[in-house]
């Protein structure tokens, strides 16, 4: 068994260096995210609520990350220098960490988020260009799974180190952690990741995403809608389900924990059986468990649904960056800038969307326009997706 593990791990060597050289940032970076909302109670002199005001600054992060990513995939398939760029952001993004001890106001702090926004838009692009060069296209699927296993589990986490540090500590010393420990990811890329040379792929010819990645990328944006949507409704899930803030954070583990377990398994599932299959069926079920939230009416339920979508996203997740990965073989960087600029779009958006139709219309809205949306864009893509390996050259 131990030999056989041994194998296996030396076969992928170079996808565990890329995940776990990202663990470290992963966890530190969401401890930072975590103690985000509190840190904002404590330096907001205005009469705007707290929950807003902490989605709005949220919600800059992502939109700068989504305008920013498209230039770095492009600087990236014209350089090839994916590592250098990946070093450079885990180091920037450390400094940018640490000057949350410096912030005194609500601009200071915006700045610090829209730096933020840049610099992590370079390490997202860079270190999934990186995975999709070193991995076999046959193997991509699970390949992708085992990074958001590790990765996932350095987020899944971060929460607790956010708690211990702030319970027996302050605000200075997560930020001080969450710098620390993604200098310590810029350590580690520099050491175990291998240089790629992306360039090589291109051939001197200029790639469009195709409408196949838009298509894909339209796909994951609603999914990422939905799934940001829930800690914004924290206090209407408290009131409707009769939950507690332990309850309801319980059923928010309960849904990363089990996509953590799933992402490699449906990654190598995908591998064998097509990508394009598995997310388009990943997509249309939890498109139906979105609408179903609003019929759980008790903490067990809702719990069911959750450990249930854990599940259902960790077969859209891998097989659709998979895929995506596929279909730009010849620009990498633009392809997979692309569809992450989807995902950080939906992060900033998201929980702007649920905050207003769930204020204005009712606590079932959000999930009832997200989860019509999923399905929607699940079945268009079942049509307009296909499962070859196509590029659009112009």
């Amino acid at each position: 068994m131990s030999s056989r593990l041994g194998l296996y791990i030396h076969s992928r060597k170079h996808i565990f260096a890329i995940s776990f050289s990202r663990l470290s940032d992963a966890l530190g970076g969401g401890a930072v995210y975590f103690a985000l909302p509190l840190f904002i109670a404590g330096i907001n002199p205005t009469s705007i609520p707290n929950a807003f005001l902490s989605g709005v600054i949220i919600a800059v992060w992502g939109i700068v990350a989504t305008i920013v990513q498209p230039v770095i995939g492009l600087a990236i398939d014209r350089t090839g220098r994916a590592k250098l760029l990946l070093f450079l952001g885990l180091l920037a993004t450390s400094m940018v960490l640490y000057t949350y001890t410096r912030v005194e106001d609500l601009l200071a702090l915006l700045s610090v988020r829209v730096a933020l926004g840049f610099t992590e838009a370079v390490v997202m692009v860079s270190s999934i260009v990186i995975l999709a060069s070193v991995s076999e296209r046959r193997k991509r699927g699970e390949n992708f799974g085992i990074f958001y296993t590790v990765t996932d589990i350095g987020f899944a986490l971060s929460p607790v180190l956010a708690g211990i540090l702030l319970e027996y500590y302050g605000f200075s010393e997560v930020f001080i952690a969450g710098a620390a420990l993604t200098l310590m990811s810029a350590a580690l890329v520099l050491r175990l990741v291998p240089e790629v040379e992306i360039s090589s792929l291109n051939d001197g010819k200029r790639e469009k995403p195709s409408r196949e990645i838009l298509m894909i990328s339209t796909t994951l944006f609603f999914t990422i809608c939905a799934l940001s949507a829930y800690v914004p409704l924290e206090e209407s899930f408290l009131s409707y389900m009769s939950l507690t803030p332990l309850t309801f954070g319980i059923t928010y583990s309960a849904y990363i924990i089990t996509r953590t377990f799933f992402n490699a398994p449906a990654g190598r599932l995908s591998d064998r059986m097509g990508r394009k299959r598995i997310f388009v069926a990943g997509t249309v079920v939890l498109g139906i468990s979105t609408i179903a939230v609003p019929l759980c009416q008790n903490f067990l339920q809702f719990l069911i649904l959750r450990v249930f979508q854990g599940v259902v996203v960790a077969f859209i997740y891998s097989p659709a960056t998979a895929l995506v990965a596929d279909k730009s073989e010849h620009n990498l960087g633009l392809g997979m800038s692309v569809t992450n600029s989807a995902l950080t779009l939906g992060l900033a958006l998201g929980p702007i969307f649920a905050g207003f139709l769930g204020g204005y219309i009712g606590f079932f809205a959000p999930f009832y326009f997200f989860g019509l949306s999923i399905v929607l864009s699940g079945f268009l893509s079942a049509i307009k997706v296909s499962e070859e390996f196509k590029f659009e050259i112009e």
